[in-house]
């Protein structure tokens, strides 16, 4: 069992650092309009990925500030193979059930929810490079980082104090807090229990992360698709 040397409050700092930041740059580019960034794309595009590195940097900053490993947030390449295909196994599951779930509580509770942010900044977006970009954030990027702070970071801390089930709960209803949809809270918290899942079972983030990726890799796709056909 890995020794966790970060705790609790470590991942409620990352939090609120997080949310200041990020909401402190968006103030700041408001009061600051730069050319490169007038669009709504190009700043939720800057924003999205200015989120991304400083969630990475932060997560690194205090595994090291503690004296942790790499190996300690589950960036190892054990039995590779296997999570691989764990991996790509998990992100067709999450995909049917994220969309299963979604479905039925929409009907359930009688609306109609607007298009999630990534899939407007899909149709929005006008040049190949704000298209790219939105592919490697979604894909690569995105996950990675979210995969490194809710699995490889919060759910071992959860762990130790409430267990796996307990774990993998309160970590999953927190990634499912943290993406701001009220439409989608309960589809993506499933999501992310399945991920944590993956992450126990496999022992290496290579699972979750490629599971994460192939579930916003299909859903890229398939958005991008009907634009193209329409």
């Amino acid at each position: 069992m890995l020794e966790i040397r970060w705790k609790l409050k470590h991942v409620v700092l990352i939090l609120i650092l997080t949310l200041v930041l990020v909401n402190g740059m968006n103030l700041l580019l408001g009061a600051l309009p730069l050319p490169g960034l007038k669009s709504f794309g190009a700043k939720v595009i800057f924003l999205t990925f200015f989120q991304d590195i400083l969630l990475l940097a932060l997560v690194l900053w205090v595994v090291e500030k503690n004296r942790g490993h790499l190996s300690d947030l589950g960036l190892t390449v054990k039995n590779w193979g296997k999570a691989f295909k764990w991996g790509v196994f998990g992100g067709f599951l999450i995909l049917i059930t994220v969309v299963v779930v979604g479905a039925f509580s929409f009907k359930i509770l009688k609306v109609n929810p607007p298009p999630q942010t990534f899939e407007k900044l899909l149709t929005l977006a006008k040049t190949p490079t704000e298209k790219n970009m939105l592919v490697f954030l979604g894909v690569f990027l995105g996950p990675f980082a979210e995969e490194l702070f809710f699995r490889g970071f919060s759910y071992p801390v959860l762990k130790k104090y409430m267990g796996v089930v307990g774990g993998i709960a309160v970590s999953s209803l927190l990634f499912g807090a943290m993406h701001f949809d009220p439409y989608r809270f309960l589809p993506l918290s499933i999501g992310g229990a399945i991920l944590a899942y993956l992450y126990e079972k496999t022992g290496t983030l290579l699972s979750p992360f490629v599971a994460h990726a192939t579930w916003n890799g299909i859903m890229t796709w398939f958005v991008m698709g009907k634009m193209f056909f329409l």
